[in-house]
């Protein structure tokens, strides 16, 4: 079997922009004759749920940069920006010594990486079995440049997957992330993007330097669903709740889209009982729910892990994104309405007209502007009026009716064989 070096800082128990990506291609890469050795962030452990140690849920081996951090010494609060990739300190009075693997002052897990996995890499390649390619995902600058670098000295091809514009979209002048996102580009390996929305913006900006064959589209796909996803199916509507993902949302935005919520949920009354949030402002939600929803149960959900988010998606009657106008949303998908969509969830996109909007529209969902709270009530009374009017035992279109795994692997594998060596 062929192996295959992955370098990502956002592979889980990141919640970052491209961790189930990630995990989803080392995850499937086995079955079509590649064996990944990942080289991951540090593990978050945490008491009291079964799969503390995320590298414990995995079939191919996962190298840590640095010591696990003990997530029940930070508290929900930090461990959520955590996972963010933002830094964090511990409680005012905590001994550091308490939290395994902090470094003095607090702890970044992206910069640990950057610290520990240079070495760690060269344990990984100093084995016994060669490694035949370099995967590495961005952004993210330091398992890029480290690919780089392995590439030269070992004469490895690499393969870089770009998930997100590496530098902000209206910067001006030439940052570091600028100057790097064009080296990457204009390396000469090979570039993935998720969807045509970020290949043509690339294609846009370094017209000229880069080519249309330069860059493969692999978009997100589903995997087989596991037992917790299977058994949320089974719920009824009057069951289960509403749960919507909010990312990059203003406070103005939200007390939009919670003014629009109150008035559907008042009108879908007792079949429509909770709702559970997911990310977002804690404060600003449950200011607003106060407001707006009085009546109706609101849950709040710390983004803390993977397998939980998916295990409220897979209970859900209905899920749903509000989107802010962060400019990565125009070319991005949430992988959350990835996964939501492949297990046949009726969903919905609040915000911007973007890919997210008509990944829903494609699974049978509906998209509204995040601006006037009664037209995007419209939107949410319309999809709930095709969910009332499905026969029972139906879901919404699945995904993986249109993105099956066997495509956008076959696509990846068959880009790997060309980047071999004869």
């Amino acid at each position: 079997m062929k192996k295959i070096l992955f370098l990502s800082l956002n592979y889980p128990p990141m919640m970052t922009c491209g961790a189930s990506r990630a995990f989803r291609i080392a995850s499937m890469l086995p079955e079509a004759g590649w064996l990944p050795l990942v080289a991951a962030p540090a593990d978050v452990k945490r008491s009291g749920v079964d799969d503390a140690s995320v590298s414990q849920q995995f079939a191919h081996p996962v190298y840590r940069a640095g010591e696990a951090v003990d997530a029940d010494a930070l508290g929900d609060e930090r461990v959520e920006q955590l996972l963010q990739g933002m830094s964090v300190t511990p409680p005012a009075g905590l001994a550091m010594r308490m939290i395994s693997g902090l470094l003095s002052g607090g702890v970044n897990l992206s910069e640990r990486w950057e610290k520990h996995a240079p070495g760690l890499v060269a344990e990984i390649l100093g084995g016994n079995e060669p490694v035949d390619a370099i995967y590495a995902q961005g952004p993210g600058p330091a398992p890029l440049l480290l690919a780089l670098e392995l590439a030269g000295k070992h004469h490895l091809p690499v393969l870089f997957d770009i998930v997100a514009p590496l530098e902000s979209i209206d910067s001006g002048g030439k940052s570091d992330a600028a100057r790097l996102e064009e080296r990457i580009l204009t390396s000469g390996h090979h570039l993935t993007t998720p969807t045509r929305a970020l290949k043509e913006y690339f294609l846009k900006k370094y017209f000229g330097k880069v080519t249309h064959d330069d860059i493969t589209i692999i978009p997100d796909f589903c995997i087989p669903p596991d037992g917790r996803q299977i058994a949320g199916n089974r719920l009824s509507a009057g069951q289960s709740p509403l749960v919507v993902l909010l990312e990059d949302v203003s406070s103005n935005e939200l007390k939009v889209f919670m003014s629009a919520l109150g008035r559907f949920m008042n009108r879908a009354g007792i079949l429509q009982p909770s709702v559970s949030f997911i990310g977002g402002d804690r404060k600003a939600l449950e200011k607003y729910a106060r407001k707006y929803l009085p009546s109706i149960s609101a849950v709040f959900v710390p983004r803390l892990s993977d397998r939980e988010e998916l295990g409220h998606i897979g209970r859900c009657s209905m899920f749903g994104v509000v989107l802010g106008q962060s400019e990565r949303h125009a070319l991005t998908v949430p992988e959350r309405l990835v996964d939501a969509a492949c297990m046949g969830k009726p969903v919905f996109v609040i915000g911007p007209d973007n890919p997210a909007a008509r990944l829903s529209a494609e699974c049978g969902g509906v998209a509204a502007p995040l601006q006037e709270a009664d037209f995007v009530a419209g939107a949410l009374n319309s999809l709930w009026e095709q969910v009332q009017e499905r026969p029972p035992g139906t879901t919404a279109m699945h995904l993986s009716e249109r993105f099956p795994p066997s495509r956008s692997m076959g696509d990846l594998t068959k880009l790997l064989a060309y980047m071999l060596p004869i």
